[in-house]
């Protein structure tokens, strides 16, 4: 009786909580490859800011001389330097986020590489994959894999996906990546709108610094 209660309690525990497959180490090997492309932007993003804000600090040491236009270059610059520095903070955190959610319950499946775009590698090699299992099978996945591809077309892949079966990984990584994507029309819903917010933001931002350093200097004349 013992032994069934205990069988009992780990097949509702592992049900309610999902498997997960992957060591400590392993996790923390996949989290640094999962947020390569978020380093390297964070980092390229807090540069340019700390760039700015030298140029900003330049008329406050009295290194150049400014005219009237003075708090306009201020307000402008600052903001700008914002504008930089806060993604490039956030892009920096993405790697804690990536790291807390491979705790979480993830779900093998496999997929067949269906084509592999390297027209422009700047910008990564973008894998096109069918999931073959799962509740989505026969829908399309993309994936976008920095450096030399992993697979070849028509190679079978094994992925683990997220919780939310949206997002997944391959199960084996030893590559820079990041997270892979079901092609669903929801979620090139859900891309297409925050790629706009960040748009939005960010020239919001600079906008906002310039017209007050307009009205400043209109004020002063």
């Amino acid at each position: 009786d013992g032994l069934f209660c205990a069988c009992q309690i780990y097949f509702v525990h592992h049900r309610i909580t999902g498997m997960n497959p992957l060591s400590t180490t392993e996790k923390e090997q996949v989290a640094r490859l999962l947020s390569y492309s978020s380093t390297v932007g964070g980092w390229y993003l807090l540069i340019m800011a700390g760039l700015v804000f030298v140029i900003w600090s330049l008329p406050l040491l009295n290194l150049i001389p400014l005219t009237a236009d003075r708090e306009l270059f201020l307000i402008g610059f600052f903001v700008l330097g914002l504008a930089f520095l806060l993604p490039g903070l956030w892009m920096l955190k993405r790697r804690k986020k990536v790291r807390a959610l491979l705790d979480g319950s993830l779900e093998s499946a496999t997929a067949e590489v269906l084509a592999i775009d390297q027209s422009d590698p700047s910008t990564g090699l973008h894998i096109k994959l069918l999931v073959q299992s799962l509740d989505y099978q026969g829908v399309e996945a993309y994936l976008t894999v920095y450096g030399r591809p992993p697979w070849s077309v028509g190679e079978k892949v094994e992925l683990l996906f997220l919780a939310d079966g949206v997002r997944f990984f391959p199960r084996y990584l030893d590559f820079r990546t990041s997270f892979g994507y079901l092609q669903t029309a929801e979620q090139v819903d859900k891309v297409k709108t925050r790629q706009a917010i960040k748009l939005i933001v960010v020239g919001g931002l600079v906008l906002l610094g310039v017209l007050m350093g307009a009205v400043i200097a209109a004020g002063n004349q």
